[in-house]
């Protein structure tokens, strides 16, 4: 029980750590045309994750 607690865990952590990787991206990312692509891909996987919670 302990271990599937830990797997949840460390799971659930690297899910938020990809949220503040895509959170970055669409905040900092110029607007030129790859930037603007980059900020689409992560809002997709954003949205993709969020309906994961």
């Amino acid at each position: 029980m302990i271990i599937n607690l830990l797997t949840k865990t460390i799971m659930n952590a690297e899910l938020y750590e990809e949220i503040e990787t895509y959170e970055f991206i669409i905040a900092h990312l110029k607007n030129d045309t790859f930037g603007k692509k980059c900020q689409q891909v992560a809002r997709d996987h954003l949205l993709h994750l969020n309906t994961k919670l």
